[in-house]
């Protein structure tokens, strides 16, 4: 157990029994890497960013075989390498070193070289123009502070990052399925797009939406991986079923409705559903909150977005103190309620440096 005090991420993925548990989770793995989680808390930091890292670039077909993991194993190296200066970096291990070397020898050895090292061999410009491509395509959001942070996806799709929490995601959404991977705890508002599902891996568990509101609750130190949904409907399953972006209710999932949640016990990858508790606050007041208006001044309107996403409107109160709005805007996402409300009362905005301005004429 004392032989991972020492590693880092790049160390978690490199090494079969941790990618074992990551891609072929059972019982025992689940409740070993619980428990030494729990004895050196420090590392799940760690851990995490190596188990999101190895999920994202395994891809969508499951299973696959040694050689595409393998593959797949050695981009993600690649790409961390070109994080940090070389002059950081830490002993490559033999496989790697073996692959370096083979460069300079003649083709047939080479050959034999990368059948058994299963890395491909190019020259170093390539590399690093591969290595530069690949980071760009992704982006992780650490919440190290004390407040909820909004997070806004290339889709219109907005996120609430808890406190210690963080998300790993595509900088932009390409192919058929829209997917982050979430460690901690987040309340997502999904833009609709029904021919591009939304996914969520967090903890062992995936969920599946199109366009809702739910929130989720992943820490690496808990055996339970919760979800609860507000608006619309969400699935959810084990990662082991292999579900696809066509199953709405995969073999061993549940089909979750407003008011409903579902606990995924992680050491014996069983789910089960409850009704939400609604007497214990989850300290998301977005949950509390339907959205729904009625002649509400303006400025009463805007009051509630910022303490629902905790961000800042500014505007001239004076000039909107006769504007009223009659509105349901339900589970949509922050952008998509601001367009609205601006769009109906002809007014103007403008997201900038995690505020949002607001102006126009008023209201008669």
């Amino acid at each position: 157990m004392d032989r991972y005090l020492d590693f880092e991420a790049e160390d978690f993925i490199d090494d079969p029994d941790f990618r074992d548990w990551v891609f072929r989770p059972s019982p025992g793995l689940d409740r070993f890497w619980r428990e030494w989680l729990a004895a050196f808390p420090h590392k799940a930091p760690a851990v995490e960013r190596a188990r999101i890292l190895l999920t994202a670039f395994r891809g969508e077909e499951l299973p696959l075989s040694e050689r595409q993991e393998n593959t797949n194993i050695d981009r993600i190296l690649d790409r961390m390498a070109g994080d940090e200066p070389r002059s950081n970096l830490r002993p490559l291990p033999v496989r790697r070193l073996l692959a370096a070397a083979a460069v300079v020898l003649v083709t047939g050895l080479a050959a034999a070289l990368f059948l058994r090292t299963r890395r491909p061999i190019v020259p170093e410009t390539a590399r690093d123009t591969r290595t530069a491509r690949a980071a760009s395509l992704f982006r992780e959001v650490v919440n190290s502070g004390l407040k909820t942070r909004l997070v806004s996806l290339s889709d219109g799709s907005s996120v609430l990052l808890r406190p210690g929490s963080r998300l790993h995601f595509a900088e932009k959404f390409t192919g058929r399925r829209r997917e982050v991977y979430l460690t901690g705890e987040a309340f997502f508002e999904v833009a609709r797009d029904a021919s591009r599902p939304f996914f969520v891996h967090a903890g062992g568990l995936t969920a599946r939406v199109v366009g809702t509101s739910f929130r989720i609750r992943s820490y690496a130190k808990d055996r339970d991986v919760l979800v609860s949904v507000k608006t619309g409907q969400v699935a959810v399953f084990p990662q082991t079923t292999g579900a696809t972006a066509a199953d709405n209710r995969p073999e061993g999932g549940l089909l979750l409705t407003p008011h409903r949640q579902a606990t995924f016990d992680r050491g014996e990858s069983r789910l089960r559903e409850t009704r939400a508790e609604t007497r214990q606050p989850s300290g998301f007041l977005i949950e509390e909150q339907p959205f729904m208006f009625r002649h509400t001044p303006l400025v009463e309107v805007f009051d509630s977005l910022e303490k629902a996403y905790g961000i800042d409107l500014v505007y001239e109160a004076e000039t909107l103190e006769n504007c009223t709005l009659t509105a349901s805007l339900g589970d949509e996402p922050l952008p998509e309620k601001i367009r609205l409300i601006c769009a109906g009362l002809e007014l103007s905005y403008e997201m900038q440096d995690g505020q949002i301005l607001i102006s126009g004429q008023g209201c008669r």
